[in-house]
């Protein structure tokens, strides 16, 4: 009767000892290769990912372009974006972002036409111009002079936060030089010389948009209480203030259109009757 085999003990070699650190080194360069491998593969990944989605986005605006037939960028179409938008959200509302996203393009785009916000509020100010009226021919120069300039401060008080930016970002359109030409032909009807003339429309223009930016903020708290209160302070305390309390509320009589004409009349006597040194 065959007896059963002994159990064999596994062969290993004796003759080289067992080392743990060999082990957990052979290990570690394991985990490092499947680590490269897994980095190398998910590189790949997003780069063929993205590469994708930027052939679609390609496709898409190529194939939107077609769809909508959309018209070449240019200055106009930028301040006609412009335009709606301070209709829509006032002027803080206007930035280079919006108006890009509104045409579906980028803002580096937008400042190929407008250089910066400034000029581009110079813009939008020469587009409400358009609507002036130059043709005027009631009475004297002088008062279509006061009459121009009344329809021009209306224009702004229309905008009264273009109105503010006026006074920085100045236009220089079209319709800009239309209005400086006819003040310039009305000075010139009324004999001033060229000289004060040509320095003497920059003040009339800076007293009218001046105005027009004193209305936007009174309108925007509401008038300026505070001021009477000041002038009733001062008047009562005659001491401190003579001058004003002897001309007391005159300071501020008159009508709004009364103070304006007198005004006029005075830049323009100035104007006219001070030659450049």
């Amino acid at each position: 009767m065959a007896r059963n085999p002994e159990p064999r003990e596994p062969r290993r070699d004796r003759d080289i000892p067992f080392d743990p650190m060999d082990l957990r080194a052979e290990l570690r360069r394991e985990t490092q290769l499947l680590r490269d491998e897994f980095k190398e593969e998910w590189r790949r990944a997003v780069a063929e990912g993205l590469a994708g989605m930027r052939d679609e986005r390609a496709a898409d605006m190529r194939g939107r372009g077609r769809r909508s037939g959309r018209e070449p960028l240019s200055r106009d179409r930028v301040v006609d974006t412009a335009m709606d938008l301070m209709d829509k959200h006032g002027l803080d509302g206007v930035t280079m972002r919006r108006i890009a996203m509104k045409l579906e393009t980028g803002p580096a785009s937008i400042y190929v036409h407008v250089r910066s916000m400034a000029e581009l509020h110079g813009h939008m100010l020469d587009r409400i111009l358009a609507s002036l009226d130059l043709n005027d021919s009631e009475g004297d120069w002088r008062a279509r002079v006061a009459r121009l300039l009344d329809r021009y401060v209306a224009l702004l008080d229309a905008h009264p936060e273009l109105a503010i930016s006026a006074m920085a970002a100045r236009p220089s359109g079209h319709h800009y030089l239309a209005l400086v030409e006819r003040l310039l032909a009305l000075m010139a009807e009324g004999g001033v010389p060229d000289g004060q003339r040509s320095w003497g429309v920059d003040l009339l223009l800076l007293w009218a948009t001046a105005g027009a930016v004193e209305n936007a903020e009174r309108a925007e708290v509401g008038g300026l209480p505070s001021d009477w209160d000041a002038l009733r302070t001062a008047m009562a305390n005659g001491e401190t203030y003579p001058n004003i309390t002897t001309i007391g509320i005159d300071l501020v009589g008159g009508t709004p259109a009364q103070r304006d004409r007198w005004a006029i009349d005075a830049l323009l006597n100035g104007i006219a009757g001070t030659p450049r040194a």
